[in-house]
């Protein structure tokens, strides 16, 4: 099937110049030394302008004068941000931030200099077509519909704000809400997210042999427990009551605490025999470490040397590694370590997200819906005080016999 035509004007070298060109209508539009942020801002604006209006005029900083600038906006919403510690968590930045700079990336490098209070749905659709595209053209993969829509709606929040700080009128606001998101196929430049199924057993075992004594007790303990992946990341011993045939794990974090739900993993006697050895710790630290990991990683390295040590070579040898390794594993570097792991077994990259959901799977099919959802601490099974005592009863009998 034929690639869709690009309607976005391409940004070219003009050669026998050197300067960055840009053709439109025909009529080529020099934008100063190619390669320089000020040719690709340049570019950025008439674009904008393009696509929103059809025309090649751009609105400058001094044509805005009259209002503030989305730049300022961005700036102002930023402030706020810090400010407020929205989306922090123990003195550290959710993912959430992060999201944020990706969405307001774009909008400031085409519309930074617009006046903020003629931001409308035409230039909210054409940056949400130049976003899709442009991430196209430097990383050679479509964006998802639902990364492009999630940034589209935080741009729209941040209007919100926006509007009730009076920093613009707010009928820009309701006039943005009134682009609606993506639909499955409506648009040819993105892609539709990859559907996350469970990995099988026999693909975890594979990759295990291939992986650290630290990382496969983090697989093997969500595997038998369901947990989130950051929720194992940060698991203490100081977290977990071990009383009982079943053990409690109240994670300090979780991805639902800033709406106030409580979080209670329950650990069966197989999770349990997988905790037992990383539990000789301080009760305040992180369960499984990485400088731990990275020891025995040296370690192995040296066992399976093959050219003698010479003496000046075990003098430099330091017990901890040298700062490289953190308190505990983030979600990015344990599924890093898993994916690794992966291609060394020669199995298909699977994920640790995928674990959770094969945990899900084996619940749902031997106990039924309600014990997935309780067992995972969905809250849509949390419809009645009485219902969720029944539903914890079973959960328990569910670690008790599987996890």
């Amino acid at each position: 099937m034929p690639r869709p035509r690009s309607l976005t004007p391409s940004y070219r070298l003009h050669r026998p110049s050197g300067q960055a060109v840009i053709r439109i209508h025909g009529q080529d539009h020099y934008l100063g030394r190619h390669g320089t942020p000020e040719s690709k801002e340049r570019y950025g604006a008439l674009v904008a302008e393009y696509l929103t209006t059809g025309r090649v005029k751009v609105e400058t900083p001094a044509a805005a004068a009259a209002g503030i600038t989305v730049d300022e906006v961005i700036a102002a919403y930023w402030t706020h941000l810090e400010t407020s510690g929205r989306y922090m968590k123990d003195g550290e930045a959710t993912s959430e931030r992060g999201w944020i700079i990706y969405s307001l990336r774009p909008l400031s490098s085409l519309f930074g200099a617009t006046d903020a209070a003629s931001f409308g749905p035409k230039r909210l659709h054409a940056l949400r077509s130049w976003m899709a595209e442009a991430a196209q053209q430097e990383t050679g993969r479509s964006l998802t519909r639902r990364t492009v829509n999630g940034r589209i709606r935080r741009i729209v929040r941040m209007f919100r704000w926006a509007a009730s700080m009076e920093l613009v009128p707010a009928s820009i606001w309701h006039a943005l809400q009134s682009v609606s998101g993506l639909r499955r196929g409506e648009s040819a430049q993105v892609r539709e997210s990859e559907r996350v199924v469970p990995v099988a057993w026999q693909e975890v075992e594979a990759v295990l042999a291939h992986l650290g004594r630290v990382v496969a007790g983090m697989v093997q303990l969500q595997w038998f427990s369901g947990m989130r992946p950051g929720e194992v990341c940060r698991v203490r011993a100081i977290d977990i009551e071990q009383e009982g045939a079943v053990w409690v794990c109240r994670p300090l974090r979780h991805k639902t605490e800033h709406h106030g739900h409580a979080c209670e993993r329950l650990l069966g006697p197989k999770a349990q025999v997988v905790l037992a050895p990383f539990l000789q710790r301080d009760p305040q630290e992180f369960v499984f470490s990485p400088s731990e990991s990275e020891v025995e990683r040296n370690l192995g390295k040296r066992a399976r040397r093959v050219v003698p040590q010479w003496p000046s070579h075990t003098k430099r040898y330091v017990s901890e590694p040298s700062g490289r390794a953190g308190d505990c594993y983030s979600t990015e570097s344990y599924r890093r370590a898993v994916q690794r792991a992966c291609k060394k077994a020669e199995v298909a990259v699977w994920t640790p997200n995928q674990l959770r959901h094969a945990r899900a799977t084996e619940v749902r099919k031997r106990y039924g819906l309600e014990a997935a959802q309780v067992v995972l601490g969905h809250s849509a099974a949390d419809v009645t005080q009485i219902y969720a005592e029944r539903d914890m009863e079973l959960a328990r009998r569910v670690a008790l016999e599987t996890g």
